[in-house]
């Protein structure tokens, strides 16, 4: 038995190429967990995905928003 279960968090897309996304129903960006590798997460934007190391996004988003301080 295997001691790890998918997690997938979606979430809207606001902008594409710096423009707004109008309407009712946007597109989503999916996070989910690599099936095997525990520092790995998978980000899925318009059917293509992207394995990154979850603690460099992590960090990569911390200095996106620390550009704003």
């Amino acid at each position: 038995m295997s001691d790890t279960f998918e997690s997938l968090n979606s979430m809207d897309v606001y902008e594409i190429n710096e423009d707004e996304i109008v309407g009712i129903e946007k597109p989503k960006l999916v996070v989910s967990n690599h099936f095997i590798r525990k520092q790995f997460v998978v980000i899925e934007v318009a059917g293509v995905k992207y394995t990154v190391i979850a603690d460099e996004l992590k960090r990569a988003i911390d200095n996106a928003q620390n550009a704003h301080r």
